[in-house]
Order: C-alpha cells, then sequence, then structure tokens
C-alpha cells in the first residue's frame, strides 16, 4: 500500500524527532497550495485559435502511415478485427495530428510554428538567434514532401482508402495536408504575443514573492521565448534547463539544490527536469503548459512538494482560460482524457466535466520561518 503525503506527515507528527534530513532540520511534506492563473487572450486570438482548430480537424494524418500497416498479434488476441483496428489507425491519426497542433499552440506561437516549419524557420520567426538545437526538429512540411507517392506496405487482408492505396491520391492526400499546415502556419503568424507575454508577468510575480522559482514547459524553444521576453528586466536571473544546455542545466541544478542560498532566480525547466532530480529549495513552480498525462504534471510538481524541504508552504501555477478554443477541452485541475484518441479510438472513455477557476490572492514574500531557517515563507497578503 502507498502511503499519502497526509498519512507520512501524521506518522511524522507523532515521532517528529525521528524524521530529520542530513542537516539536523525536522522533514515533513510542506502545505501545497494550487492555484491558477489567467490567460485572458484578446478575442482577436482566440478567433484565429479556433479557426486553426478547425483546420487541424481535416487533416488526413498522412504521416502516421509510414510504416507497414498489420494488426498487432497482441489486438488479435483479444478479439479486435482488421476492421476495427484499421478504423481506429485511421480516426487516431487524424486525432493525434490535432492534438500535436493544438499543444504545440497552446505552449507558444513559436512550438507551433517549429512543429510545422522546423526549428531554424522558428528561430528566425520569432528572433531567437540564442537558441540552438544539435538536431533541428518539427517540419512536418518536409516530412510530407519526402513521404508524398509512398505508400505504407499493407499486411491486412482488407482494403485501406486510396490515398493509402494509391500513389497518385496519396501524394494528393499529402499536397492537401501540406496546404492545411500552411494556413496553419499563417494563421499562427497571425496571433498577437499576448499569450506569452501573460505567462512571463506571472513568472515576474512569483519571482517577486518567492525568490526562486521554477517554471515547465514541454517545449525548449517556449523556454527560449519566454527568457527573452523576460530579458529586458533587471533584478533578477534567468536560467534555461533542457536536454542539450548541459552546462546551464548543471547550474540551474545547483542554485536549486537543497542548502543553495541563491536568490531572485527563474528557472525555466524542460521535462527532462521533471524527475530525478532535487530542486526543492525553490518554493513556487509554474505550468507554462499543461501536461495532458497526469504523471508528468505530478512529476513537475514534485520538484518543489517534497519531504525534505526547508519551506512550510509551496505553490504551484497553472495558466488557464475558460472557453479556450485551443484548450482540448482543458481547465484548471480537470482535462479530457485523451486514451480513446490516442489508442486508434479502440476503446472507451468518460469526458469530464469542465472545472471552475480558482481566484489567487496576492501573495508577499515574508522573513525566515525559523531563526536557523533562511528559507522563504509564502503568505497570503489580507
Amino acid at each position: 500500500m502507498r502511503r499519502t503525503k497526509a498519512m507520512l506527515n501524521t506518522l511524522i507528527e507523532r515521532d517528529p524527532d525521528r524524521y530529520r534530513d542530513q542537516g539536523g532540520r525536522r522533514c515533513r511534506f510542506p502545505r501545497h497550495r494550487a492555484r491558477v492563473y489567467r490567460l485572458d487572450e484578446p478575442q482577436s486570438d482566440r478567433a484565429l485559435a479556433l479557426r486553426v482548430r478547425e483546420l487541424s480537424s481535416q487533416l488526413h494524418g498522412v504521416t502516421h502511415f509510414e510504416r507497414p500497416i498489420e494488426l498487432p498479434k497482441g489486438l488479435k488476441r483479444l478479439g479486435v478485427t482488421e476492421d476495427q483496428y484499421l478504423n481506429g489507425r485511421l480516426h487516431g491519426a487524424r486525432k493525434l495530428v490535432q492534438y500535436l497542433i493544438l499543444s504545440s499552440l497552446r505552449s507558444s506561437r513559436a512550438a507551433l510554428i517549429e512543429h510545422i516549419e522546423g526549428t531554424e524557420a522558428a528561430v528566425s520567426a520569432f528572433g531567437l538567434s540564442g537558441f540552438r538545437k544539435k538536431t533541428p526538429g518539427g517540419n512536418i512540411l518536409a516530412r510530407l514532401a519526402k513521404q508524398a507517392g509512398k505508400l505504407p506496405n499493407n499486411k491486412l487482408s482488407i482494403a485501406l482508402p486510396d490515398w493509402l492505396s494509391d500513389a497518385r491520391a496519396h501524394r494528393r492526400g499529402c499536397e492537401q495536408d501540406a496546404a492545411i499546415y500552411r494556413e496553419i502556419a499563417a494563421c499562427c503568424r497571425e496571433l498577437s504575443d499576448a499569450r506569452e507575454k501573460r505567462k512571463a508577468e506571472q513568472l515576474l510575480v512569483n519571482v517577486r514573492h518567492h525568490c526562486l522559482i521554477l517554471a515547465f514547459d514541454s517545449r525548449p524553444i517556449t523556454l527560449a521565448v519566454i527568457r527573452k521576453l523576460l530579458g529586458k528586466e533587471r533584478g533578477f536571473e534567468t536560467l534555461m534547463g533542457w536536454g542539450e544546455a548541459e552546462r546551464e542545466r548543471a547550474e540551474l541544478m545547483q542554485r536549486f539544490a537543497p542548502g543553495s542560498d541563491a536568490r531572485n532566480v527563474i528557472g525555466l525547466c524542460s521535462d527532462s527536469l521533471s524527475e530525478g532530480v532535487n530542486l526543492q529549495r525553490a518554493s513556487a513552480l509554474v505550468h507554462l503548459d499543461m501536461p495532458t498525462v497526469v504523471r508528468i504534471a505530478e512529476q513537475r510538481a514534485g520538484r518543489v512538494d517534497r519531504l525534505d524541504t526547508a519551506h512550510e508552504e509551496i505553490e504551484v501555477e497553472n495558466g488557464v482560460r475558460s472557453c479556450n478554443p485551443t484548450s482540448c477541452r482543458q481547465s484548471g485541475a480537470t482535462a479530457r482524457p485523451l486514451r480513446r484518441e490516442l489508442a486508434g479510438g479502440l476503446y472507451q472513455t468518460q469526458q469530464l466535466p469542465r472545472g471552475d477557476p480558482i481566484k489567487a490572492p496576492r501573495l508577499q514574500c515574508r522573513g525566515p520561518a525559523h531563526p536557523l531557517d533562511d528559507s522563504v515563507r509564502v503568505q497570503d497578503r489580507n
């Protein structure tokens, strides 16, 4: 049986002196405050985002049919027929390409352009000259151009749609998808930078109250965008930690490690730092995007919500916008499960109700919680 944090804190309260860290400090899980911040995109951006959603629903998902198409043995043993499998693959491909577009857009405009046109195009479009990848990513347009007319090997005993069985129809399908992607990219370029600016503003608010904060996003290029927006502000330092930024990643881990005396630092992290590292010197964490997998959100929060933290209270924030057309039915602490779409439409899931955003109180940074403890306590300002 796995014990919850509340259960462990109850056990600790019975004999607190038995639970101390290497420095002799009493251990217990901190109070966890979950908050939201509003993104409040302008109406024009919401209309463009809705257009992106509509366009993405028209894609075939050709890029998800490069390998041979055959019914896996495991599904066959479960009684799944070839018709069911093929319908699931076709449905899943359409949903997955839409998901990738909308999740990129929820991250940032640069992330969506990178997905469609590639890293170099996004770096040029958004002036991110300091951002480099050893292996550029994205560029669906290039994949479609390369794949056009190359049919997948059909190992099923049933016929495939013409755009997967006829070379000319396949080429037309790739060209149609490419045209839709280009229109989506055009919509993306019309969007304002209000969403990214609002995220940067929220980090500025938090660093003044918490002194050390972590911000997570699954797309490293979005972290570069946020860093650029924060670059003109003074009084704090910004560090970026992701897979390829090895030196700066190591420095970030050192600044946010237990016992660090660093102050006024914003750590911009990719999900490569969402597990297996000790960053609990921070007292706040901000989700710049919201993972569709709950486990990743929990792992991110686990960087600050730890048994050996020096803070009595930590805060975790998520950006929300009611009726946001790019949200994929997400809001606050609820999200529509994507398992049916991502599993190829073979399994049923239940849609969860939408939650109401939580109004976050103002915060202020107070003095040490204990004369021997130089950690920062966060309290409500009444």
